[in-house]
């Protein structure tokens, strides 16, 4: 996965909980990294263990989902009133989304957070997030609640299965979402399970489970992928009133058709191609967007995210529900670039295909 996916947040809903302030510290070299001449960390060499024979996750992650959770959720039969949410989530753009509401993430905190820090000791396992929020994994041999308040972010115990790390988590409630974009709801039934594998210095494999039978027919597994991110720290990221500058997210689906005008198929057609933007965070990975003709608009295809439609209001603008999208015309005609307007500023994409 690229960072791909806080572009289609912004499409129709919220880049709120990808936005990162990254960087802290950012000329102090963390001690007792394995180092080369150059002075770079060896993110190959063997992981470090803890007093009592145990893989040590302490460090700072940049966590990246390797498969979309939206596509993975449809596929996993939601209830009918799982269906009916999220179609109505994506038709008011979002603004339901606790991201936009400035209220904690969740559980997707474990599949979509951009970053998290882990603090390891032998009765629990603190993981710190830039947005203030923070978990705690007991290892101190105490069970799971029988009738647990529901809360943000679960209640949460860990054992330790050889050199894999598992997480369960049960006790959320049932106003958060299992992915950034696409609306996907869960009841307090929810029960969360992580595995994390560090395989080396700088690279941790993680399985996240979520098993749901009152919304889903089967378990959901997102594959997450970590990498250590040496010499630097989390540095806070408030969301205080965020839902007040988000005026685009005020109406529906319906107000971007109303702008709707009619753009001649030719037009449409020098659109068609796939388009590389550059990463939104230092460390990122540039990600692609394939157009295609959709229905008198275009359809945009993000690179391991959903297909968005975007409707035109001029020969060159469109909305994506939301967000705007231009593309700009070169000699002759031909449309190698295009701009796409998000709340946090400009992404230029160049034509690659």
């Amino acid at each position: 996965m690229t960072h791909a996916f806080r572009f289609t947040a912004a499409a129709g809903l919220t880049l709120l909980l990808t936005q990162t302030a990254f960087a802290q510290w950012i000329d102090y070299k963390t001690p007792g990294l394995p180092r080369g001449a150059d002075g770079k960390v060896n993110l190959t060499a063997p992981r470090p263990m803890t007093a009592d024979g145990k893989p040590d996750l302490t460090g700072l992650w940049r966590m990246e989902p390797r498969i979309d959770p939206s596509r993975t959720l449809d596929a996993a039969g939601p209830q009918p009133w799982v269906v009916d949410a999220a179609k109505k989530f994506m038709h008011e753009l979002g603004r339901e989304d606790t991201g936009v509401l400035c209220l904690p993430s969740g559980p997707r905190a474990a599949t979509s957070a951009p970053y998290a820090k882990f603090i390891q000791t032998p009765a629990v396992t603190t993981i710190l997030y830039e947005s203030l929020a923070y978990r705690q994994i007991f290892t101190d041999g105490r069970p799971l609640p029988k009738d647990p308040n529901p809360t943000w972010l679960g209640y949460s115990v860990g054992r330790w299965e050889g050199n894999t790390f598992v997480i369960t988590t049960i006790g959320y409630n049932d106003r958060t979402f299992l992915d950034d974009f696409g609306g996907h709801r869960h009841t307090e039934a929810l029960r969360v399970t992580e595995r994390i594998t560090r395989r080396d210095i700088g690279h941790m494999d993680i399985e996240v489970t979520w098993e749901d039978p009152k919304a889903y027919a089967k378990p959901i597994v997102i594959p997450v992928e970590a990498t250590l991110q040496p010499d630097t720290d989390l540095i806070e990221y408030v969301c205080n009133e965020n839902e007040r500058s988000r005026p685009h997210l005020i109406g529906t689906a319906d107000d971007d058709k109303k702008l709707q005008v009619e753009v001649a198929a030719n037009v449409l057609a020098r659109y068609v191609g796939t388009f590389r933007f550059p990463p939104m965070v230092p460390g990122d990975k540039p990600f692609d967007v394939i157009v295609t003709v959709k229905e008198g608009g275009l359809a945009l295809e993000i690179e391991r995210g959903p297909t968005i439609t975007a409707l035109p209001t001029s020969p060159t603008k469109f909305l994506a529900q939301g967000v705007a999208v231009e593309f700009l015309p070169g000699p002759g005609g031909v449309v190698n670039e295009v701009v796409v307007t998000i709340v946090e500023g400009e992404l230029k994409g160049v034509r690659v295909k």
